[in-house]
């Protein structure tokens, strides 16, 4: 839990503030509540969720764009080759 906290703390004026807002956190007490991570699993899994969104964007969107035909076995060959 001290590493959730933590973690929430160094990194909430740099983007865990505007994350909270757009996860729906919208009074100071609600955006309070999130900071202080009182309920754990909902933070982890907050957490979680920025951690989709990011390899979302960074390797699997381009992968999708860059292919005129996706799919699950190209992007994983992809990965294994290094050309993603």
């Amino acid at each position: 839990m001290n590493m959730l906290w933590a973690f929430v703390e160094l990194n909430w004026e740099i983007d865990l503030k505007k994350f909270a807002i757009h996860q729906g956190y919208q009074t100071e007490n609600q955006l309070s509540y999130f900071k202080k991570c009182n309920d754990h699993h909902k933070a982890w899994d907050s957490i979680c969720n920025i951690y989709r969104e990011a390899m979302s964007l960074e390797l699997i969107w381009p992968y999708v764009e860059s292919q005129p035909n996706p799919t699950v076995d190209g992007y994983n060959l992809g990965l294994k080759s290094n050309r993603i």
